[in-house]
């Protein structure tokens, strides 16, 4: 009997020169649309791209054979995959022609993002005491909306499928609705990375309409109202994100709480997931503040800690990651391999582009460290076909397979960011000579870089 095979509806095949990116989109009652992704080396890619649902499974083989004729597939060994890849969800199959929407694009040649994070603006409403861009009412660059448009629609024909909207804070952009419209007609998902001030009543009813392509982060530091006017620097602040919880919560909108720790709210954390609870968060999140921006003062206090407070705090955490497992937004175990064995994905995977349209490695980078291009300056196409993206993805993080016994891998371990930074404030660092990444770096890393400081959104 015939057998026909498709690759799944609301797919994106990315090509990338090590294979392919699968991201599936899949509509739950939630009303929101959810993801995975799966990666396939080349030879899985090559097979996988000619599922178009109108060749047999015996004209497919015979296809790739003749265009692969290096790389000959036996019918066993096509089966074999066929029957993995659609225990996993990639492909469909069945005795009539299948008609699928996915969506094939990308190079085999150069790495293009499949996730890129907008800062819409530096300026903020909020002059938070940790901010990693140090943001304030006072600075006012902003991204072009044109030229969002343009980046948008290449990230799109390009493979990429999510982007998040960011600042600063990103509902001070003159034409944030209209680009939140304009992002969720083309991506899979749009995160926004709001502290919620301006989230409120006539705000989520323009947001409603995009409601199944959107998921928030509310930036919320303490459960205490003092605490976190205090942190963020703006009096009335907790009040209206609680307000902007509960609007979002009320109206059926994904969102996640994320909070930034240091010493002075670190006991705050399970009183905070109580509120994220209460409010009706998906999830939560919270991260220690880095050492850069505003957040480079911040976290020199906590590196003052005794051995004994440490364990106390430690235990703490332990604790509230135990109770709150269905709660707490971990790193899955996919994404923590994926960390040990090579990197975060930053540049080949990820990018950030700044208010003043400099695209940089992530968020923690400052300008200027890696050179990578600007938006406003370059086509997207020509920015990634300079070769930092195919470097990248093949360097591995600072681990201990190449810095041995190093005193310093618990800073660095897994982050190239801080593998950059320590590593030029040393002699000799064993990671910045065996990956040759200083070749790359136009500029040391300086604790002067905007917004929020949680972990990207992307799948």
């Amino acid at each position: 009997m015939k057998k026909y095979i498709a690759l799944s509806n609301n797919m994106t095949f990315q090509r990338r020169p090590s294979g392919a990116s699968l991201v599936k989109t899949v509509k739950d009652d939630g009303n929101w649309k959810n993801k995975y992704r799966k990666t396939v080396n080349m030879d899985g890619a090559r097979i996988l791209e000619l599922c178009d649902g109108q060749l047999t499974t015996e004209e497919m083989l015979a296809k790739h054979n003749r265009l692969y004729p290096d790389n000959i597939l036996s019918k066993e060994a096509a089966a074999a995959f066929f029957a993995a890849a659609e225990k996993e969800e990639m492909i469909v199959s069945g005795p009539e022609k299948i008609k699928s929407d996915a969506h094939i694009a990308g190079s085999y040649e150069h790495y293009y993002p499949n996730h890129i994070t907008f800062e819409l603006t530096d300026q903020c409403n909020y002059r938070c005491k940790h901010c990693y861009r140090e943001s304030s009412p006072d600075l006012h660059k902003r991204l072009d909306l044109a030229k969002i448009k343009e980046y948008i629609t290449a990230l799109r024909e390009n493979g990429g499928s999510i982007v998040e909207l960011t600042g600063g804070e990103p509902m001070l952009h003159p034409d944030f609705f209209e680009i939140v419209d304009f992002a969720c007609k083309n991506m899979n998902l749009v995160a926004i990375l709001t502290n919620g001030y301006y989230l409120q009543e006539e705000a989520i009813q323009k947001l409603l309409k995009n409601k199944k392509s959107l998921i928030f982060n509310i930036s919320l530091d303490s459960d205490h109202k003092e605490c976190h006017d205090k942190f963020r620097g703006k009096e009335g602040a907790f009040d209206k994100t609680i307000n902007a919880m509960r609007l979002l919560g009320e109206n059926g909108f994904l969102y996640r709480t994320a909070m930034s720790v240091t010493d002075e709210n670190n006991y705050d954390i399970e009183g905070t997931i109580q509120l994220a609870r209460k409010y009706g968060a998906r999830t939560f999140t919270y991260n220690h503040v880095m050492d850069v921006g505003r957040g480079e003062g911040v976290s020199a206090e906590g590196r003052k800690a005794t051995a004994e407070a440490t364990m106390k705090r430690l235990e703490y955490e332990g604790r509230l990651k135990e109770e709150h497992k269905d709660f707490i937004n971990f790193l899955s175990v996919e994404q923590v391999n994926a960390l040990k064995s090579m990197n975060c994905g930053t540049i080949h995977r990820t990018v950030v582009v700044g208010p003043d349209g400099e695209v940089r490695p992530c968020a923690m980078f400052a300008g200027g460290v890696i050179d990578i291009g600007n938006v406003n300056k370059l086509p997207f196409t020509e920015l990634f076909k300079s070769g930092v993206g195919n470097f990248f993805a093949k360097v591995h993080a600072p681990k201990q397979e190449i810095c041995g016994d190093c005193k310093h891998l618990r800073y660095c371990g897994n982050c190239i960011l801080r593998g950059i930074k320590r590593g030029n404030e040393l002699h000799g660092c064993k990671w910045l000579e065996k990956t040759g990444v200083m070749k790359y770096v136009r500029n040391s890393p300086e604790n002067k870089v905007c917004g929020n400081t949680q972990e990207p959104m992307q799948p």
